[in-house]
């Protein structure tokens, strides 16, 4: 089971984060990778799982960020442009969570806390 680190040691922890507007680029860079990649194939094929009953509705896979855009061009519902655009912005809404994360996460006997957001 977890244990609590002793309490006699103190930890510090620095968090270096890139300016955002860079990280957003980052982000859309290694989306279309994975769309060259052959994304969309991998969520046509969970698709038609899902569909037939193969795997349940409620698995994980359907939380994945992208999967119900993508799935939604996929049967026609949107573009590939919208769907392209909701899974960026699902991204940057992840991206804004986890940083807000950190910000107010920190492990017990932290001495000390740094959170750079900016390099250079």
């Amino acid at each position: 089971p977890p244990e609590k680190p002793p309490a006699h040691l103190n930890f510090h922890m620095t968090i270096i984060l890139q300016d955002r507007p860079v990280l957003h680029e980052r982000c859309h860079i290694r989306f279309d990778q994975m769309m060259r990649e052959g994304a969309m194939d991998e969520v046509r094929a969970i698709s038609e799982r899902l569909d037939s009953g193969d795997i349940p509705d409620d698995s994980p896979i359907c939380n994945a960020l992208g999967f119900d855009a993508i799935r939604q061009y996929l049967k026609g519902d949107i573009s590939r442009e919208e769907a392209e655009e909701k899974t960026k912005i699902q991204t940057r809404q992840y991206i804004k969570r986890q940083t807000t994360w950190f910000r107010h996460k920190k492990p017990e006997n932290l001495k000390s806390f740094d959170l750079i957001t900016e390099l250079g």
